[in-house]
């Protein structure tokens, strides 16, 4: 847990940043507001959390998963988000997937090179020696 209230707050960078991609350009922000808005988007995650938390209770279990976000958010009344929420982690895990396969494959084909090399054969020398066998026959 965090040892003070300060410690649960968005960095402020992140939040600067999104503020400045959600308005027209030319407009301004002061410093104070921007805290404000840090300190508030901080206070709308821990409740949400919380909620989700409370959601994940009820149903005997101690992990909150995005079913619970999800209907967290409509009891609060922001339903309509969560269809695009859904879309946008949709995504994501697919992206994640995907990235898992290109790494489980590339490892997987790291370390057939490594065994070919290891054994002085490659898939070449296997497929001749199948050949062999049978002529041999």
């Amino acid at each position: 847990m965090a040892e003070c209230l300060d410690d649960l707050n968005l960095p402020t960078t992140i939040i600067a940043r999104l503020i400045k991609d959600a308005l027209p350009q030319g407009v301004s922000v002061t410093a104070e507001a921007k805290a404000a808005i840090a300190r508030a988007a901080s206070v709308f995650v821990l409740y949400l959390t919380n909620m989700s938390n409370t959601l994940a209770r009820q149903n005997s279990r101690k992990r909150i998963i995005p079913k619970d976000i999800f209907d967290s958010l409509c009891e609060v009344d922001f339903s309509e988000f969560v269809a695009p929420l859904q879309d946008v982690f949709e995504r994501y895990k697919q992206a994640q997937s995907t990235k898992k396969n290109l790494k489980r494959d590339s490892t997987s084909a790291g370390r057939d090179a490594e065994n070919d090399e290891e054994d002085g054969t490659d898939e070449n020398d296997n497929d001749q020696s199948a050949h062999d066998r049978s002529d041999n026959q």
